[in-house]
């Protein structure tokens, strides 16, 4: 009996905390529905995208007829150098990528153009090349994942039109 009542003690204190799971956004209703713009179809950030979207509760639609529109622009991903060992080899290099979006009201003004950005440091040894590839491609994703997570959260912030 203790143990029932400990169980339901702690799923109250969770759920009076506000505890999601995680990639869960509660989106306002006027966003419940979206339409995603691609600068490039199919591309990993936006399958990544649309599955956090579908995540929260969103519908993507197919056009924009009456629901707001999340148009993105571009994504960048660059590396740059931060440590260079005394052999002359670079021992660790800093991956950024960042997404250029705007959201567009259903018959309204256009919103300003905005950026999400993360970053992930990747320590290189050259003896180990081949995991240093796959490394680099699971912190790739991690960064696209945490990116659809910052839109999610500045998306549910937008105001009705």
């Amino acid at each position: 009996m203790r143990k029932i009542l400990f169980v339901f003690f702690m799923s109250m204190l969770l759920a009076a905390c506000g505890f999601h799971l995680r990639g869960y956004v509660d989106m306002p209703d006027h966003l419940k529905t979206i339409y995603v713009d691609p600068d490039a179809p199919f591309t990993p950030m936006q399958r990544e995208l649309r599955s956090a979207l579908r995540m929260s509760g969103v519908t993507v639609q197919d056009t924009a007829k009456d629901v707001y529109t999340l148009r993105l622009l571009g994504e960048t991903y660059t590396k740059d150098l931060l440590i260079i060992g005394t052999d002359g080899l670079a021992k660790q290099e800093q991956m950024n990528l960042s997404l250029r979006y705007q959201i567009v009201p259903p018959d309204g003004e256009p919103f300003s153009e905005q950026i999400a950005t993360t970053q992930r440091d990747l320590n290189i040894d050259e003896n180990q090349i081949l995991g240093q590839n796959q490394e680099e491609r699971i912190l790739l994703q991690e960064m696209r994942v945490d990116l659809a997570q910052q839109m999610l959260r500045r998306l549910s912030t937008v105001p009705a039109n």
